[in-house]
C-alpha cells in the first residue's frame, strides 16, 4: 500500500464527485487538469519534468544537450525537449536523458560518446533518438553514462559504458544498442547509478531481494565485498524490498516495513546510520519507519514518508537537505515546510519534489539553473520552481472552489482518490493512502 515510487507518474482529474474512491475508472464528473507536473527527474545539474499534456520540459546544465531541446545552450527557465508530446516518465542522468512513450518505446537525448542513448552509435544528440529494439519497457533509469529499461515480463536491457560491468551481461564491453542483463527475469524496480566512469546498477525482485551489479567502490553493491562485479550479486540481510535508488556511490533500498537500508560510501553521513562509516552491506537508516520510497543523490539522500513528509540526510554544505542549514546530518532531519508530496528526486547536488497539487519545489544547489525558477539563486529550503518565463506557476488547469482530486497512477491504470481544494488552485489535503495493485 502507499504512493507508488518516484518512477510511476500521474495524471490529474478535478471532479465533482464527492464520494470519490479508489479504482480503475475515472468516474463520472470528472474533468483532466492540464498543465501539472505528472513526473520528475532530477540529474547531475539539471532536472527534467513531464507535463500532463505529454511534454517534457528541462532546466539546467546543457554543455552536452542533456536538455533535449536542439541546443546546448544552459537554461534556467523550462525548456521543451524536441519533439517529445506523449512521455509518460523521464529519467536525468549525468549528461544524458531518456523518455519512456506509452508504447513501451524509449527515447534518449545528450551524450552519446559510451552508447548512452541506445541508438547503435556513439553520436550525441541533443534530441532525442530512438532507443534500438526496445518495445516493451514500463521503466527506465539513466545513470551515470549508461541506461537501463525494465521490461514487462521482468527483465531488464541496459546499454552505454561497460567498464565496470554496470551493463550486467558478464562482460566489460561498452554495448551500443540495449543487451539483457543476465540472470533477471522478475524485476520490479531498476535503478542506474554512478559517477566518474564509476557505473553501476540495481534491481528489486519480485521475491523482495535486491540485485546489483558494476563498479564496487566502497560496498555499494552490498555484497560485503569492493569486488567490481559483471553480473548481479545479491545485496545481503535483505528480503523485503520495495524499491531502491542507486546513487553515485551509495545505495537505498525502501523495506516493505516502511524502514530504509542504505549501503557503500557514507561521507558526510549520507547512508543515515548516525556514523560516517562506510559499509559493504546495509545498514538501518535511523528514524525512519514511514518511507514509501527513497532517493539516493551525490552525497545526500532523501525518503518520502506516507504523511507527505520529507526527510533528507547527509551533505548540507549546498542545502541539500532542505532543512534551512548548511550542515551535513548523519541522521535524517525533516525538509522545511513540504507535507504534500507525492515523489522526490535527487540530483548531483539538489532535489526536486513533487507535490499533490501537480507543483514542484526543489532545494539545494541552483548554480546551472536546475529548479528552473529563472534565478541562479541555490536555496537551502524548497522554492517553487519549474515556472514559465512570466514567473507564474506551471499548474493552469481550471480548479474551482468545491472540486476534489482524483489522480490517476499511469503505470499501474489505478487511482487515488483525492481531497477537498482550499482554493481555486490549490492547496489541497493530503492524497489518502490507498492501493496501487495493477
Amino acid at each position: 500500500q502507499g504512493f507508488p515510487a518516484p518512477s510511476f507518474s500521474y495524471q490529474w482529474y478535478s471532479c465533482d464527485n464527492e464520494s470519490i474512491t479508489s479504482g480503475k475508472t475515472v468516474p463520472d464528473g470528472c474533468e483532466l487538469v492540464g498543465g501539472a507536473i505528472t513526473h520528475l527527474s532530477a540529474g547531475d545539474g539539471y532536472s527534467c519534468a513531464v507535463v500532463s499534456d505529454g511534454s517534457i520540459l528541462c532546466s539546467g546544465s546543457n554543455s552536452s544537450g542533456q536538455l533535449g531541446d536542439g541546443t546546448m545552450v544552459q537554461r534556467n527557465s523550462p525548456a521543451a525537449v524536441s519533439g517529445i508530446s506523449d512521455a509518460i516518465s523521464a529519467t536525468a542522468g549525468d549528461v544524458h536523458g531518456c523518455s519512456l512513450l506509452p508504447d513501451g518505446k524509449v527515447k534518449c537525448w545528450g551524450n552519446n560518446s559510451s552508447g548512452s542513448l541506445g541508438n547503435g552509435t556513439t553520436t550525441s544528440s541533443s534530441t532525442p533518438v530512438t532507443v534500438s529494439g526496445i518495445s516493451d519497457a514500463i521503466s527506465i533509469s539513466a545513470g551515470f553514462a549508461h541506461t537501463c529499461a525494465l521490461s514487462q515480463g521482468g527483465g531488464i536491457r541496459c546499454w552505454g559504458i561497460n567498464n565496470s560491468g554496470e551493463i550486467g551481461d558478464n562482460s566489460r564491453e561498452n554495448r551500443y544498442t540495449p543487451t539483457s542483463v543476465s540472470g533477471i527475469s522478475t524485476a520490479i524496480s531498476i535503478s542506474a547509478g554512478g559517477s566518474n566512469a564509476q557505473g553501476y546498477s540495481c534491481a528489486v525482485l519480485a521475491e523482495g531481494i535486491v540485485k546489483c551489479w558494476g563498479n564496487n567502490t566502497f560496498g555499494k553493491l552490498g555484497d560485503t565485498t569492493t569486488t567490481r562485479r559483471t553480473a548481479p550479486v545479491t545485496v545481503t540481510g535483505i528480503t523485503n524490498a520495495a524499491s531502491v535508488s542507486a546513487g553515485s556511490d551509495h545505495t537505498c533500498a525502501v523495506l516493505l516495513d516502511g524502514t530504509v537500508r542504505c549501503w557503500g560510501s557514507n561521507f558526510a553521513g549520507k547512508l543515515g546510520n548516525g556514523t560516517s562509516v562506510n559499509s559493504r552491506s546495509p545498514v538501518v537508516v535511523s528514524g525512519i519507519t514511514t518511507a514509501i520510497s527513497v532517493s539516493a543523490g551525490n552525497s545526500h539522500t532523501c525518503a518520502l514518508l506516507s504523511t507527505g513528509n520529507i526527510k533528507c540526510w547527509g551533505q548540507g554544505a549546498f542545502g541539500q537537505l532542505g532543512d534551512n542549514l548548511n550542515l551535513n546530518s548523519s541522521t535524517a532531519v525533516e525538509v522545511f515546510g513540504i507535507s504534500n508530496a507525492l515523489a522526490i528526486s535527487s540530483g548531483g547536488n539538489h532535489t526536486c519534489a513533487l507535490l499533490n497539487d501537480g507543483s514542484v519545489r526543489c532545494w539545494g544547489t541552483n548554480s546551472f539553473g536546475q529548479f528552473g525558477d529563472n534565478t541562479y539563486v541555490s536555496s537551502r529550503v524548497p522554492v517553487s520552481s519549474f515556472e514559465t518565463s512570466s514567473g507564474s506557476q506551471l499548474v493552469v488547469g481550471s480548479w474551482n472552489i468545491g472540486k476534489h482530486l482524483l489522480a490517476r497512477v499511469t503505470a499501474t491504470n489505478s487511482l487515488l482518490a483525492g481531497s477537498h481544494f482550499t482554493s481555486s488552485i490549490g492547496p489541497i489535503t493530503r492524497i489518502p493512502t490507498a492501493t496501487v495493485n495493477p
